[in-house]
């Protein structure tokens, strides 16, 4: 397993899911499956991760540049526009809250 993250480290790959819940895993094998990664795998990973995020971030900055250069600027805000609460909202539109509830099978 070690080997196949360095190949995707290597390519850029930064982020992947374990799916250990699958089939017939006991929880106290996923649990020493997990142990096991964090003492022989990940430390490797640990050590070149802030040189991994400094790379990947001066990467992709002249990217990040255009596509900010691009957006348009954005109003002002003077104020928060307030707004109101689900059950205010429903209040207002004559919505009975116990009867949609009621329903729905659930009490309100």
């Amino acid at each position: 397993m070690q080997k196949t993250l360095e190949t995707f480290e290597s390519v850029g790959v930064d982020q992947v899911v374990f799916i250990q819940q699958g089939g017939n895993n006991k929880h106290e094998h996923i649990c020493e499956s997990l142990e096991l990664f964090s003492e022989a795998v990940m430390p490797g990973f640990k050590e070149r991760h802030d040189a991994r995020v400094k790379k990947k971030a001066e990467e992709l900055a002249p990217y990040i540049a255009k596509a900010i250069e691009k957006m348009p600027p954005l109003n002002e805000m003077t104020e928060v526009p307030p707004v109101e609460s689900y059950p205010v909202l429903m209040q207002k539109t004559g919505t009975d809250m116990e009867q949609l509830m009621a329903r729905r099978g659930r009490a309100a």
